[in-house]
């Protein structure tokens, strides 16, 4: 790839891109997407946290600090290998058809890089502040460096962390997050202005996800219940939804152990995370992209809370979105007598199209466009 050779603007992104997890693929897919509507090539670029790698590898990692849970963990993994083999394939031949890698060298620049989305500034998830996640990788060249929905999964950061946080921010040309608790964190701390942009899940509309989303070959009416985070009141909440409304429960699981029951969806890939929430007729998530394809489709939810930073995502959307009143903590703040399980997503659609607007602006000014 030279710039020199030819004028078409060459577009990289960093994120989390081959994660086994719905929510990181579909973000990926989704800002690709995107800009290719703008006659923009792009690109992935392949860098991964060695961290982050192990975490989704078929086989477990093996720990010097800790030989008695590697082999739990070898026993664990027989235990369910039949399971894991299938998620693991699934999740594969998803990013070997939808995810399109590059190897930077110093052969090659980008006009622009986007940072993001996912949690690529969450130090917990990178064993530290991860300066490939900020454009600062071997190799990497770009004209432009801009984040686009990045988060960080937390309030702040403290001492060393942030320090490097503030240093590494200052090389970015336009700073985009995800949460406005970021923004503001950001603001106090470097005095540089601040966007929150959309979700990259949240720049498509339902249609646009129907064209990726696997056919269900089924008319049966269901309530989804997806955790990223297992809620003590979940059962009991699906359950006594699911009687209310006469619907059966179908169970998507964001992982897969032996623990785990048979009847859990543990092999899905991410064309059919969007096929069972396209099509469930209730959603109980404690997930933040869980609460996004709740609100893309339309379909009735709630998102249950811990009261603590797993909250932080999908609070944020919610309020954005003035649909706070469907994030609930637990089985008591329900109103079965009323049977209050309508929502209506009048007002949430018109504000979720304005800000997706503003959101693509933030992108096509970053392309010059």
């Amino acid at each position: 790839m030279n710039r020199m050779q030819d004028q078409k603007k060459f577009c990289g992104i960093l994120t989390f891109h081959k994660a086994h997890n719905y929510g990181a693929l579909l973000q990926a897919y989704a800002l690709s997407y995107t800009i290719k509507k703008y006659g923009k090539d792009v690109f992935f670029i392949d860098y991964e946290n060695d961290i982050l790698t192990r975490g989704y590898g078929l086989y477990p990692a093996f720990n010097k600090y800790s030989p008695v849970l590697y082999i739990k963990e070898w026993i664990h993994f027989v235990l369910d290998f039949k399971r894991k083999y299938k998620r693991y394939n699934a999740f594969s031949k998803f990013i070997d058809s939808y995810i399109k890698p590059f190897s930077v060298s110093k052969n090659n620049c980008f006009d622009v890089v986007f940072l993001g989305s996912d949690q690529i500034w969450n130090a917990s998830y990178t064993n530290g502040v991860d300066p490939n996640y900020y454009g600062q990788g071997k190799g990497l060249s770009a004209c432009k460096l801009v984040s686009y929905a990045a988060s960080m999964g937390k309030p702040s950061l403290n001492g060393k962390d942030e320090k490097e946080f503030i240093s590494l921010l200052q090389n970015i040309n336009s700073i985009g997050v995800r949460e406005k608790y970021l923004k503001d964190y950001i603001e106090d701390k470097t005095k540089r202005e601040c966007v929150v942009n959309l979700d990259p899940t949240l720049l498509l509309d339902r249609q646009e996800w129907k064209l990726l989303s696997n056919k269900l070959n089924s008319d049966e009416r269901y309530l989804l219940v997806y955790e990223m985070h297992s809620h003590s009141d979940m059962s009991r909440i699906a359950t006594r939804i699911a009687n209310s409304l006469n619907l059966k429960v179908k169970v998507l699981a964001s992982r897969t152990n032996y623990k785990i029951s048979k009847d859990a969806i543990t092999d899905a890939d991410p064309r059919d995370f969007l096929m069972y929430f396209a099509n469930a007729s209730f959603i109980l998530t404690t997930s933040f992209h869980g609460t996004v394809f709740s609100i893309i489709n339309e379909i009735p939810f709630y998102t249950l809370g811990f009261d603590n930073e797993v909250d932080l995502r999908s609070r944020s959307l919610l309020e954005l979105l003035n649909l706070n009143n469907r994030m609930i903590s637990g089985i008591k703040s329900i109103d079965f007598d009323n049977k209050g399980f309508h929502v209506d997503f009048d007002e949430a659609s018109k504000i979720l199209q304005e800000h997706r607007r503003n959101s693509i602006d933030f992108i096509t000014q970053a392309l010059g466009l």
